[in-house]
């Protein structure tokens, strides 16, 4: 079996900035409904995280479905236990939402999640690929979306699927940025004037989503650092 070693840092603020180990896993492990479907379907050595976000008790991760046996594709983990534990990862919201992992295909719960971002209303934004097994027959079971979380409710928001027209047979969407930054002040305290871009990790190009007219918009040639 092919061990790795997953490390989740935080930079300290000193005069030599260095990092402590604020968690730490050899495999991910989970905190299991009574479910023996999905235990049997587990396989931790295919169960990575690409995506980290910051909450205010909580730490947010992306699990895509890269390959098979990933239980739920966003998890989290409580803050504030001590430094180079390694807890066992919670489902977000809860497993309702991850049936995908034990075979059961709901486009309304979550499929394959690169990436999770947090906005300044405290809300959790998640982009859902849609497509499992991406590295192995990259197959497309469901639209793309991005889902909006309450975090102080776990409760979802919104939902935001990605039309036809704005996507090709190849298209992964992996990596969501919000931008803040546009908010008016008399916008800035209702949390409707926000931009999220969107990449395509497959077929380059780049959406966008103004929340204010809950309208996505395709967008070409813009910088790559997305």
């Amino acid at each position: 079996m092919r061990h790795q070693m997953i490390l989740l840092c935080a930079c300290l603020a000193t005069v030599s900035a260095t990092l402590e180990v604020v968690n730490q896993w050899s495999l991910l492990q989970f905190d299991f409904p009574p479910d023996p479907v999905l235990l049997e379907k587990f396989e931790p050595e295919n169960t990575v995280p690409t995506g980290l976000e910051i909450g205010w008790d909580k730490l947010y991760l992306g699990i895509p479905r890269l390959r098979s046996g990933v239980p739920a594709t966003v998890a989290w983990v409580p803050r504030s236990l001590p430094p180079g534990v390694s807890p066992v990862l919670q489902a977000y919201p809860d497993w309702s939402w991850h049936t995908a992992g034990r075979g059961d295909i709901n486009c309304t719960g979550l499929i394959s999640v690169y990436r999770v971002r947090a906005d300044r209303c405290n809300r959790l934004w998640v982009l859902d690929a849609g497509v499992i097994t991406s590295l192995d027959d990259f197959r497309r079971v469901c639209p793309p979306k991005i889902l909006i979380f309450d975090m102080a409710t776990d409760r979802l928001v919104r939902s935001v699927y990605f039309p036809r027209e704005l996507l090709r047979p190849s298209s992964l969407l992996t990596n969501l940025v919000l931008d803040e930054t546009r908010s008016s002040s008399r916008l800035s305290s209702t949390c409707d004037h926000l931009y999220a871009y969107i990449s395509d990790t497959v077929a380059p190009e780049y959406s966008a989503y103004q929340q204010q007219f809950l309208q996505l918009v395709p967008l070409r040639r813009v910088p790559s650092f997305l």
